[in-house]
């Protein structure tokens, strides 16, 4: 199953940012798969090669997603999220991710593009 946005709405399983959506051709999301933990927390899982998360150099394994374009993301239902992550192939966005172990927050310009369906 294609997920879209940047979530598949299942707890305890990843969670995709890997768009596009089939409902929307031009639409993508940010290539960035995330895995929720016991408190709700998603941490990145994996990076789609060619996708926004990797092509910014950034964002790594581990990260956890804070917010997205100024709104807090900490305390929202992954199937909540794939509205704030899901736009038009070339737009724009900024996440917040905390960086373990001293989780200090740092923010990424991310430009939403197709990736390729493999992992890095």
């Amino acid at each position: 199953m294609l997920a879209f946005g940047c979530c598949d709405c299942r707890k305890d399983r990843d969670l995709h940012g890997v768009a596009p959506s089939l409902s929307h051709p031009m639409s993508c999301g940010l290539g960035i798969t995330f895995r929720e933990d016991s408190e709700g927390k998603l941490h990145v899982h994996n990076l789609l090669e060619g996708g926004a998360g990797e092509i910014s150099g950034s964002v790594r394994p581990g990260d956890v997603l804070a917010e997205i374009d100024g709104v807090d993301v900490t305390h929202l239902r992954p199937e909540h999220l794939s509205a704030l992550c899901q736009g038009v192939e070339g737009s724009k966005v900024i996440c917040g991710f905390l960086r373990p172990p001293n989780m200090s927050m740092f923010k990424v310009e991310l430009v939403r593009t197709a990736p390729k369906q493999t992992y890095r």
